[in-house]
């Protein structure tokens, strides 16, 4: 990366500056005139955060010159294309824009543009901020590694892809890279998370006290109070019984005498059931003259329509109409008229003896049913003679016995609840316990699986085969200074050694200078292994005597595209062509001014 042209507006103590920078670049000047703002300008004008925000680039408002609402930051960046960008600074946050190759970029689309030329915020934070590594705690050092270092994917383990299974619900990779590690460390740690969160709400479940020995199941119980039950409903049914016949005997005493007088009414006289009797008797004879009788009427009518035809035709027959005597014919039908006419009275009078026989059947029969109705009720009665209606029936004992059965059912029902009760606690502590069991195997799998995935794990692994020539890259530059360091991923640790001292415990046992100077190799073997090849080296003015020209040297010889050096450095000092150099001072108002 190479900028060539560098604008500050109202950014610190810089008004309107304007830089066109080379290949090394020295920006010098006394102390509080503006040397450091140049470089936290470039960081935050890639990254949006300097060594003035935090990491999410609040605390912003310290960069905007004071007595103005907004800062800005521009630059020209060289390469194959060339990149114009801007990043704004105001009250109310941040705004970026950048142009490349006739396309806008806003915003996270910066970063996803940057993201994709492989320069990640941690690591151009890390080439142009010396202390920036060095301030991180382990597991951040050792992902900013891995994201320089890239290296390949990673076999995963066979135990492990259980546990993702475990976690995830059949989700598996066989294997995995650099970001797919981090992503699932960053599952599996928010899962773990949310599994002691569930198992803190769960708590630790009541265990269920034993039920005693010999106490009966909910099956025999219950048997119990089915016969119990059926006992019972039994005496009631006994009891209602013995309250109905009661209630009918008492309704019967009072109605038999009534239906006994309805049914009397029904009963014949000796002389009318006498007189039916003989009308059924007699009932073939009066049948017989009543049909004789109608068969008499018949026959007069015939003869009677004879004659008047005869009259009508005199001297034919009626019949065939040949010529005959018809006054002859008519006097033998009238003589035949008159015979039949005299059997009439007779008839009739053999016909209207009996004039009931046709109701007699029905009346004789109704007679004898209420006679025997009418026994019967007699008898009934005279059974319910003793009968006191006013004395209730005794089911006092039946009473008792299905109060004594209800209470037994009652006791009997809230044992069989004791028990149901119980096998729902024993139900709900079993189910509790294997949710438990549940959650703490998932959390463990969760623990196991962001343990390798995380800095520790699978990522020291990828990176373990490549921090040998990236070491070999800080040597380079630190053997200048008469140091040299190695890392070591499992466990973490980086040691630094002075030439024939024995290594130190660590980087923090540095002294300010020992630690530049490991920052300064730090920087450009990280600027080298990303392709940043860009490193902003500030505070140079630690470095004194023979080591200040040991930079200069090394600086000049490290083969990176552009350095950015902020010092306070004599003027009169001599300097090779390739330096463009910087002066800054401030004028009378407190802004900073630039001298090329």
């Amino acid at each position: 990366m190479y900028i060539k042209s560098l604008s500050l507006t109202d950014w610190k103590s810089h008004k309107s500056t304007k830089f066109t920078f080379g290949k090394i670049n020295l920006i010098r000047g006394s102390n509080n005139v503006g040397k450091s703002s140049v470089a936290e300008a470039i960081e935050y004008l890639l990254t949006g955060r300097c060594d003035s925000t935090d990491d999410a680039g609040r605390g912003g408002d310290a960069l905007i010159r004071a007595g103005s609402k907004r800062a800005s930051v521009e630059a020209t960046i060289g390469g194959n294309h060339e990149l114009t960008l801007q990043r704004e600074r105001n009250h109310a946050g941040t705004s970026v824009i950048a142009s490349y190759n006739g396309r806008q970029y806003v915003g996270r689309q910066f970063d996803e543009f940057m993201a994709k030329w492989g320069y990640s915020r941690d690591v151009m934070s890390a080439a142009m901020r010396g202390s920036r590594f060095l301030s991180l705690p382990p597991g951040a050092q050792k992902e900013l590694l891995a994201d320089v270092l890239r290296p390949e994917a990673a076999k995963v383990p066979p135990e492990i892809q259980e546990a993702m299974g475990q976690c995830f619900a059949g989700f598996v990779l066989e294997e995995i890279d650099l970001d797919g590690a981090r992503e699932l460390e960053e599952r599996a740690t928010k899962l773990r998370a949310e599994c002691t969160a569930a198992l803190r709400e769960l708590g630790e479940p009541e265990k269920v006290e034993e039920r005693p020995k010999g106490a009966p199941t909910s099956a025999e119980v219950e048997k119990k109070l089915g016969s119990l039950r059926a006992e019972m409903m039994a005496l009631t049914r006994e009891k209602e019984r013995i309250e109905n016949d009661w209630a009918t005997r008492c309704e019967r005493r009072r109605a038999v005498p009534a239906e006994i007088a309805a049914l009397e009414k029904r009963i014949l006289s000796e002389a009318d059931e006498k007189k039916y009797l003989e009308a059924i008797e007699h009932e073939g004879e009066t049948n017989r003259a009543a049909q004789e009788l109608r068969k008499v009427n018949l026959q007069i009518e015939d003869l009677e329509h004879q004659i008047k035809t005869a009259n009508a035709k005199a001297g034919k027959c009626p019949t065939c109409g040949h010529e005959t005597d018809t006054e002859e014919l008519t006097k033998r039908f009238q003589d035949s008229v008159a015979a039949l006419r005299s059997r009439i009275p007779g008839l009739a009078a053999t016909a209207d003896k009996y004039p009931h026989a046709s109701e007699s059947h029905v009346s004789l029969a109704g007679h004898r049913e209420a006679v025997v109705s009418v026994e019967k009720l007699r008898k009934e009665l005279a059974d319910l003679r003793d009968f006191k209606p006013d004395v209730l029936p005794d089911t006092k004992a039946h009473q008792e016995k299905i109060e004594e059965l209800e209470a037994r059912i009652q006791k009997g029902q809230t044992v069989l609840s004791g028990i149901v009760a119980h096998a729902e606690r024993l139900s709900a502590f079993a189910a509790a316990r294997d949710k438990r069991a549940e959650l703490e195997s998932r959390r463990a799998s969760a623990d196991a699986l962001a343990k390798y995935c995380g800095s520790g794990g699978v990522q020291a692994q990828m990176s373990s085969g490549k921090i040998g020539p990236f070491t070999d890259s800080i040597n380079a530059t630190l053997g200048k200074f008469g140091y040299a360091c190695q890392f070591s991923l499992d466990p973490y640790g980086i040691e630094v050694a002075r030439a024939g001292v024995p290594f130190l415990t660590g980087i923090d046992s540095l002294s300010e200078s020992e630690a530049w100077r490991f920052s300064l190799a730090f920087q450009v073997a990280l600027a080298k292994a990303s392709g940043l090849n860009l490193v902003c080296l500030d505070r140079c003015d630690v470095l004194v005597g023979a080591n200040r020209s040991t930079l200069l040297q090394t600086v000049l010889s490290c083969e990176l595209e552009q350095v950015f050096l902020m010092a306070s450095v004599d003027t009169k000092v001599k300097l090779p062509d390739s330096v463009c150099v910087f002066d800054l001072e401030l004028n009378e108002r407190g802004e900073t001014e630039v001298t090329q």
